[in-house]
Parts: structure tokens; C-alpha cells; sequence
């Protein structure tokens, strides 16, 4: 898989911009690997060029700070779920290659919403906050909705679609996933 992916880097022009996620062991290799590009590596650390730090989960958005550079912004999205920083952090990356400016990335980050099915807020009923994540469930994402649902008070319920393209595996993950 490893090797198909980085089959789009490679079939970039020369000096073209790769973006890899700093946080992730096979695409720091990846990028280490990458001699003729101009290679930008993001991540949830301060070390980065592109960073997001003091991350803040919140049941209506996201806060963090963000890095470019030697520049830190304050910034905050109605984006739900902690996981979706790093695809942020990726468009960032981009956004500042294109000399976009810090207070533009920072409004464009406020502006941010979720999209249909992907742990979205759908309302309420009787009191309770109505979450919609029926877009594709997958093991990460199921977890990443339960760590969501942990911000909110009170009893959680959590219906779920079978996660049937697991095959053979189905069994066992929907079991470790229950337990978690």
C-alpha cells in the first residue's frame, strides 16, 4: 500500500509540493525518501513547520494553536472530532505554499464545517444531542465517535451500521470495538 501511494509523489513534476502528515511512522519515510520535491511535513507537534498544538475537544468544535512557521494563531472550527486536525493541518500545509495569508487560513479554519455523515450534529431529541456518522463506519472512526460521545453529560447511546466490509476480521473487531 505503502509503495502504491507514494506512487502519486513520485508522478509529481520536479520541485513540486509533497505534503506528508509528520504524525504517521510510513509517511515520514515517505517523505524522507522524497529527494527532487519540495517536501512539507505536518503534525500535532511543535517540531513541525505546520503544526497544531494544545488541542481542545470541545462538544461543539475544535480549538487549537496553529504553527506556521514562526507564526501561532488561536484558532477554532465547529469541525467535531479531534481526528479531523490532521486533515486540516494538510490543507494548511497547502494553503500556506500558496502564500494564503495566516488571517485568511485562520478565518478559513473558523469557516469550516462538517460534511453529511461524518460526525455531524443532527439535533436533538428529548434532551439528548443526536450525532449523524453513517457516512462509512471503520474501526477508527467508530472509536473516534465514542471518544467524541465521552465529552457529553449523561447516558450514551450508540447505534452503528455493521462494519461488513471487515470480512473475515467482522466479528472480532465489532467485539474489540464493544468493548471500547
Amino acid at each position: 500500500t505503502r509503495q502504491a501511494k507514494y506512487e502519486l509523489i513520485a508522478s509529481l513534476p520536479k520541485k513540486a509540493l509533497a505534503v506528508f502528515n509528520g504524525n504517521n511512522g510510513i509517511t515520514r519515510l515517505m517523505a524522507k525518501q522524497t529527494k527532487d520535491k519540495q517536501v512539507v511535513m505536518y503534525g500535532t507537534s511543535s517540531k513541525f513547520k505546520i503544526a497544531a498544538t494544545e488541542i481542545d475537544e470541545k462538544i461543539d468544535g475544535l480549538s487549537f494553536q496553529l504553527h506556521l512557521d514562526k507564526t501561532t494563531l488561536s484558532c477554532k472550527t465547529e469541525i467535531i472530532g479531534k481526528q479531523y486536525i490532521e486533515n486540516i493541518l494538510a490543507a494548511v500545509a497547502v494553503a500556506h505554499h500558496l502564500k494564503i495569508s495566516p488571517t485568511d487560513i485562520k478565518k478559513s479554519i473558523s469557516e469550516l464545517t462538517s460534511l453529511e455523515g461524518r460526525l455531524k450534529h443532527a439535533g436533538s431529541f428529548k434532551g439528548a444531542l443526536l450525532i449523524d456518522d453513517t457516512f462509512n463506519a471503520n474501526p477508527d472512526s467508530v472509536r473516534a465517535a465514542i471518544d467524541y460521545l465521552t465529552l457529553a453529560p449523561g447516558k450514551k447511546y450508540l447505534i452503528l451500521n455493521p462494519m461488513i466490509e471487515l470480512g473475515k476480521i467482522a466479528k472480532k473487531v465489532h467485539a474489540e470495538i464493544a468493548t471500547y
